[in-house]
């Protein structure tokens, strides 16, 4: 066993001994060597490993340590879409195997086919570093995935029951504005607020649209969840990370991928997480979807306000979790840091709007 592969390093308690067995069971096709385990990334929910045996391969998942009081349920979720996924044309990970028993290995896992590509929000291969070949072909390669994945028939691969459409944008203000005083309770902590986020809620409820199409919505697709391939043209591999997805309106996944590019009125693009002030604007984006889906896109300003909103107190955690030392990791510093500007942000779009 690598020294990567220990307790220590891991710092989630996986039994190795155990979890080479279940692999035996579950993964036999990347063979039977010792286990070596890298780390290839994750934050502050959940850690991404590439499990080695010989010349195999694979990904696993499992929660970061200590893990978040939901962090099972979110696996079981992301198992059950990976496998619907199998039935589709959408571009995924494979899954391999999923261990929900936490006694099985030490903590639950899920074993996912290794996808030779790059993640969007790390630094691209040599090959796309040409002149408008890295920045505009990405970008629309994401609006083509996230078109196709508009377009599964959910209840025909049997996520039927993944999530309650009706009334699926009546209940997101709510629903968020909960989650974030809930917060309070879970970690018994005063938290903090996010300027604007009361003035986004009341413009939310004031502009909401009628929903067009129920659809799969994966709810967190943009570039640290995709995976491209290695080699011009831009093609997505593989989205990532699906244990939020539910059944909703697939405006919303649009709105989540281009919330932080360039506006033709409002946001030059630019964060404390990268820069985007190259990249095609929103509406550009916007329109490629609608050519693509059918769809009316022309209340894209509500759905990059949503999605905005929503991600900034759904990763609010972050701030308890550094607040309290529970995770001292830059990751979670970093993102806890970050949440009022998507907030800060979502408020600009929304008073622009009117």
């Amino acid at each position: 066993m690598s020294e990567s592969g220990t307790e220590t390093a891991l710092r989630q308690p996986l039994d190795m001994a155990a979890f080479s067995q279940w692999l035996d069971r579950h993964a036999p096709q990347i063979g039977g060597a010792e286990v070596q385990l890298k780390r290839l990334s994750g934050g502050s929910s959940f850690g991404v490993f590439e499990v080695s045996r010989g010349a195999g391969h694979a990904v696993l998942r499992m929660p970061s340590w200590p893990p978040r009081p939901d962090a099972l349920k979110a696996m079981g979720r992301e198992a059950k879409i990976l496998r619907a996924l199998g039935q589709t044309d959408v571009p995924h990970p494979r899954l391999l195997g999923y261990e929900p028993d936490e006694t099985a290995v030490g903590v639950s896992v899920t074993l996912l086919e290794f996808v030779d590509g790059w993640l969007g929000s790390s630094t691209p291969p040599p090959a796309f570093n040409q002149p408008g070949q890295r920045r505009e072909g990405l970008a629309f390669a994401l609006i083509d995935a996230i078109a196709r994945l508009g377009k599964v028939d959910y209840k025909a691969v049997g996520l039927e029951d993944l999530g309650r459409p009706e009334g699926f944008l009546d209940r997101q203000v709510d629903r968020w504005q909960s989650h974030f005083e809930n917060y309070k309770k879970t970690y018994d902590h005063p938290g903090r607020e996010l300027p604007g986020r009361n003035y986004v809620a009341d413009w939310l409820r004031a502009n909401k649209p009628e929903m067009q199409k129920v659809s799969l919505v994966h709810l967190d697709c943009s570039f640290p969840n995709v995976m491209f391939a290695n080699e011009p043209p831009a093609r997505v591999k593989a989205i990532i990370d699906w244990e939020i997805a539910t059944i909703g309106d697939p405006l919303l996944d649009l709105g989540r991928a281009v919330y932080a590019l360039p506006g033709r009125r409002v946001g030059a693009g630019k964060n404390s997480m990268s820069d985007n002030s190259d990249m095609p604007t929103r509406e550009d984006l916007a329109e490629r979807y609608a050519e693509l889906t059918g769809l009316d896109v022309s209340h894209l300003d509500y759905y990059c306000v949503l999605a905005a909103f929503k991600l900034a107190i759904i990763i609010e955690f972050n701030y308890y979790r550094v607040a309290l030392g529970i995770d001292s990791s830059e990751v979670a510093r970093q993102v806890s840091d970050y949440i009022p500007e998507i907030m800060a942000f979502a408020e600009s779009v929304a008073r622009s709007a009117g």
